[in-house]
């Protein structure tokens, strides 16, 4: 995905590219094909390790195995949440910098995720209370800035002069105010693009071929997009009703 979706979200116009994507004018298939054939050479070069099979890999626990791999010096890299920033630190002393993942010709990007969603009613009674309360619950997650144990990252815009408490999460801070972000899932496409890349790479794994992936993608989109019309125009209608 990093590979695949960055001239998207680092674009000047990409609020315009992602209406694209929503109405299938752009197609998610001609972007991800980067990263698809990236993976495809991966696999081929064996940089996965050899034997793999679809049910084998999907069986895999995510940071599980990796993780052991990588301490071993069986592999070069790995990628991990943010939690486990401090741990990697310590058990490999200097022997590893952990960074962003180098994709942008210029620096590195981050892969956030959505860990917790909080939504006011706007025909709440109660809407001003309602709205302060989340101000102040979002803001407390701020603190969490300054806990060694917590991954989780207050999603506002901060200070400059913002500094953390904790080490470890001050390199965090200056890479995610870096710029370079890709979400995971946005909220604002009409169609999922996590669990599509991840069940794409299975089918992959599985023999699929990166353009074959690309075109699949394509296919997703647009259905998801007119099962996504098609409730909307539903719940519409419900509502005049």
């Amino acid at each position: 995905m990093a590979r695949s979706l960055y001239p998207i979200y680092q674009a000047e116009n990409q609020r315009q590219l992602i209406d694209g994507l929503n109405k299938g004018d752009l197609k998610i298939g001609d972007y991800m094909i980067n990263g698809f054939r990236m993976f495809e050479e991966f696999l081929k070069n064996g940089y996965y390790g050899e034997g793999l099979t679809m049910e084998k890999v999907d069986a895999i626990k995510a940071n599980t195995q990796d993780r052991a791999d990588f301490l071993s010096s069986k592999t070069a890299f790995r990628f991990f949440p943010i939690e486990e920033l401090k741990a990697t630190e310590m058990e490999n002393e200097d022997k590893a910098i952990c960074t962003g993942i180098p994709m942008l010709p210029d620096g590195v990007i981050t892969l956030p995720s959505i860990s917790v969603r909080l939504c006011v009613n706007g025909g709440s009674s109660h809407l001003e209370d309602s709205i302060k309360f989340v101000d102040y619950l979002t803001s407390q997650r701020e603190e969490l800035l300054s806990s060694d144990t917590s991954g989780s990252l207050s999603p506002f815009k901060r200070p400059a002069e913002t500094k953390a408490e904790v080490p470890w999460k001050q390199a965090v801070l200056e890479l995610l105010d870096g710029g370079g972000q890709i979400p995971l899932e946005d909220m604002n496409l009409r169609f999922g693009c996590w669990d599509n890349t991840r069940q794409l790479c299975l089918k992959m794994i599985g023999g699929m071929s990166a353009e074959d992936a690309a075109k699949e993608f394509n296919r997703i989109q647009m259905e998801e997009i007119q099962a996504y019309e098609e409730k909307q125009a539903l719940e519409g209608g419900a509502g005049g009703e």
